[in-house]
């Protein structure tokens, strides 16, 4: 979130290597904790270690299991039209993340520091959102396909906010919105679709 100032002030003052080091050090990290972190998968194997002869018939459960949640298989159409809309929502989220800053600094006339505003304000929404959408499908019970719809059409509202209304306050609300319906939601929930 603070990232983006980071960027403006390391630039600014001629220390741009932060830039890229900062990333690759936060890169490690996730690496070393992905290495250490235990999965549930690794401690269900780590039960069923001394369990060889079931081990099998776990595995067939898991087949099973797997088989009865698609019941049917989905035609090329609507596979196509479930990949077009993954394209279209990282499209979305990724135009969003790198043209946020150059539309504050070009269109709205703001500075370089308010501009990275933007982007911070663009990554709250989104990490707000991913909270949000998963306490109201975990907690609530609310269909992902009902979120999924509410995510595209205030995207939707948002991106025509950003186009039509050049006003800043307008600007920076389009932007929470596009990170909180676009890339928290609508991306994050559009995943969970997909792997129902």
């Amino acid at each position: 979130m603070i990232y983006p100032f980071l960027v403006v002030h390391n630039a600014s003052s001629g220390n741009w290597k932060l830039n890229v080091i900062i990333p690759l050090v936060m890169s490690i990290v996730c690496l070393v904790l992905a290495i250490i972190a235990p999965f549930a998968y690794d401690d269900q194997k780590k039960a069923s270690e001394g369990k060889k002869d079931k081990s099998d018939n776990a595995v067939q459960a898991e087949i099973d299991a797997a088989k009865a949640a698609m019941l049917v298989k989905p035609n090329k159409f609507i596979v196509f039209l479930v990949m077009f809309y993954a394209f279209l929502c990282m499209a979305i989220m990724y135009g969003a993340q790198q043209y946020t800053k150059a539309f504050g600094l070009s269109v709205c006339g703001l500075s370089e520091i308010q501009a990275a505003g933007m982007t911070s304000i663009y990554t709250i929404g989104s990490i707000c959102a991913v909270l949000f959408w998963a306490f109201m499908m975990a907690k609530l019970k609310w269909n992902p396909l009902k979120v999924v719809l509410i995510d595209s059409i205030c995207t939707a509202v948002a991106l025509a906010g950003v186009l039509f209304i050049h006003q800043v306050a307008i600007i920076y609300i389009a932007i929470a919105m596009l990170g909180f319906f676009a890339a928290g939601g609508a991306l994050q929930t559009g995943l969970a679709v997909v792997q129902l």
